[in-house]
């Protein structure tokens, strides 16, 4: 049968175990985000009264049945006309926990469990509402409805939701994206069980990360909830370290480093949005402005003139944003591009400010230093830094239009120029590859940046010069 749309894969489902005698629903995030007005791109779909040895050859005819997760009693629909979405389809689960961690526990399927137990090993209340695709009938037998109404979160049994760590990130995550308050009684659970969070895998822990940052529009709620239900002490201290960190209050009135990496975030996110970024180079953006001023606590004095001042902090922060970065368990590459948006975040406005005097061999070492970041990503986060505070600036950002001008006429690409001399250059020339031919290249570059070397004759002339 050929399928028009998600929604009549999903009834032909639905109608597939109903003649098994059983009943299927839409759970969690998909009927969630119905009910708030969004579209869902994932379905979920948990089928009662149906034998789990009775799934797969009851989904064959909707597409490839991916079964890794058989053994959690959960199938994987890729039906042909729908690539880029995901059908889950699982009977009802009972967990207990048997050990450390995410997946410290012990699964087993009960296709005849009730609906409201079923629904009740759901995080929070309004991921635990069901809705019937056959008669459009919805169950919410834990009132997410009325949470969504209020925005809640709410933990739907406070005993089964202390049993697994990570759903306190989850809460945080969910704040950030849905704009929705904690309720006290599922804070208390969360406090209680902030310590267990260290058992939990990095790659779980940066997860819900990417899903806190890329998914808000206003980060800084999740950030807050991170703080105040205990999980930057547990695990981020580098965050915790920016909660009384003071700034100068001529350049920072909003307050401590903390407020102000909030409100960075924050404008990080809407560029992020305004300039349509990918997913890279929006993780990267994002992180960037959540660990540029890290170096800040270690940094921060009093003067004896009375002000604040923070030197060296953008160098001092690359040790804690690395620390900060290993416990998402980001990629080599993402890392070294956030340290080094870390290392060079001031330094955009600073060029601006000195215009008049700054040489084009700046600007092209700046380009060398930078990689594997691009200038893009240099120049929104030094945006966000710029507008994350409470003082009253004009609406633009001209050192981001100078800096882009001066690698338009310097025709530079992320990274530097290429390099005029090379190896195969020397080689040619009797030269014997060894320490002394990499030291040359080196310092010719060198003076290929200073602009004293702008073609292969002058490189090969240099090199002579160097070798004598």
């Amino acid at each position: 049968m050929v399928y028009k749309t998600e929604q009549e894969v999903i009834t032909g489902i639905a109608q597939a175990f109903k003649a098994l005698g059983g009943r299927a629903f839409l759970v969690g995030g998909c009927v969630r985000d119905k009910l708030m007005g969004k579209t869902p791109k994932d379905f979920d779909i948990e089928v009662f009264g149906v034998p789990a040895d009775k799934m797969e050859s009851a989904l064959q005819k909707f597409g490839h049945v991916n079964t890794v997760g058989k053994s959690f009693c959960i199938h994987r629909v890729v039906h042909p006309s729908f690539k880029d979405i995901t059908f889950d389809i699982s009977i009802p689960r009972k967990d207990s926990k048997r050990g450390l961690g995410h997946r410290g526990f012990e699964v087993t399927g009960d296709p005849d469990l009730p609906v409201k137990e079923a629904a009740r090993r759901r995080d929070i209340t309004v991921n635990s509402i069901l809705e019937d695709p056959l008669t459009g009938e919805i169950v919410d037998p834990f009132s997410g409805m009325a949470d969504i109404k209020n925005k809640i979160i709410r933990a739907t049994d406070e005993n089964l939701f202390g049993e697994d760590p990570l759903r306190v990130l989850r809460v945080c995550q969910f704040a950030a994206r849905f704009e929705f308050e904690i309720e006290p009684a599922t804070v208390e659970i969360c406090r209680k069980i902030a310590p267990t969070l260290k058992e939990l895998s990095q790659e779980r822990v940066g997860e819900e990360w990417k899903k806190l940052l890329m998914k808000s529009r206003r980060p800084s709620i999740g950030l807050e909830a991170v703080r105040n239900l205990g999980v930057s002490k547990v695990i981020h201290p580098e965050l915790e370290a920016l909660v009384n960190c003071p700034q100068e209050p001529e350049w920072h009135p909003e307050g401590s480093v903390w407020i102000h990496t909030c409100m960075v975030t924050d404008v990080a996110a809407q560029i992020v949005r305004r300039e349509n970024l990918d997913d890279d180079s929006a993780w990267t953006t994002l992180l960037g402005a959540l660990c540029h001023d890290f170096g800040k606590p270690s940094t921060t004095r009093k003067d004896p003139d009375g002000r604040i001042r923070s030197p060296f902090h953008s160098e001092q922060g690359m040790r804690p944003a690395s620390s900060f970065l290993k416990t998402l368990r980001v990629s080599e590459e993402t890392e070294k591009k956030v340290r080094n948006l870390v290392i060079e975040h001031l330094n955009p406005l600073y060029l601006y400010k000195h215009r008049e005097e700054i040489k084009p061999a700046t600007v092209r070492r700046l380009a060398v230093r930078l990689f594997p970041a691009s200038f893009d990503e240099l120049l929104y986060v030094a945006e966000a830094d710029y507008f994350g505070r409470t003082l009253k600036l004009d609406p633009g950002f001209p050192a981001a239009d100078w800096l882009r001008e001066q690698l338009r006429i310097l025709e530079l690409k992320s990274g530097g120029p290429d390099p005029i001399l090379m190896g195969r250059h020397l080689l040619e020339h009797g030269w014997q590859p060894g320490p002394e031919m990499g030291r040359v290249l080196k310092a010719v570059y060198e003076m290929q940046l200073d602009g004293t070397v702008s073609d292969l004759a002058q490189a090969v002339d240099a090199a002579s010069k160097l070798r004598q």
